[in-house]
């Protein structure tokens, strides 16, 4: 899915990445529903670490994150799964190439050195990534929030 790293467009930041989410969730579940014949499935979220812990740097990027991370537990009940068969999942990637080569701008101003050192900071490559999320989605546990980052996944 798309992702949005602009702390000057705090709108556009959680619009694009929470809210797209949520809007995609809400219009496939109906067609994954096994109560309304679907055939059940697997939603996976594609988010980041710093959905997990507070980054001082990309304030409002970090808070779209914590949301979609909530999003995905709170869909992943086992109550919904029980009757739905669409089971939820999360993989948060840390740091990857394709991310940090990307303008990228710091909530607030002193934060911006943090940011230029992010670009020289070793990170996993695209496919590297990319080949843990498939990991991810081989495991298929509903409710499970797996971290892809350093080239593993756990």
């Amino acid at each position: 899915g798309a992702t949005l790293c602009d702390e000057r467009n705090i709108n556009d930041t959680i619009n694009t990445n929470l809210t797209g989410m949520m809007n995609t969730c809400a219009t496939v579940l109906p067609y994954m529903d096994k109560a309304q014949l679907g055939k059940g499935g697997l939603i996976v979220n594609v988010t980041s670490v710093v959905g997990l812990d507070p980054s001082p740097v990309f304030c409002a990027y970090s808070a779209s994150k914590f949301g979609v991370i909530g999003f995905t537990r709170s869909l992943a009940d086992p109550l919904y799964y029980t009757q739905n068969g669409v089971a939820v999942m999360a993989v948060c990637c840390g740091p990857t190439k394709m991310f940090v080569d990307r303008e990228l701008t710091a909530f607030l101003s002193y934060g911006q050195p943090f940011v230029d050192r992010l670009r020289t900071a070793p990170c996993q490559s695209a496919t590297i990534c990319a080949k843990n999320i498939v990991k991810a989605i081989e495991c298929a546990e509903n409710g499970r929030i797996w971290i892809a980052d350093k080239g593993g996944l756990e």
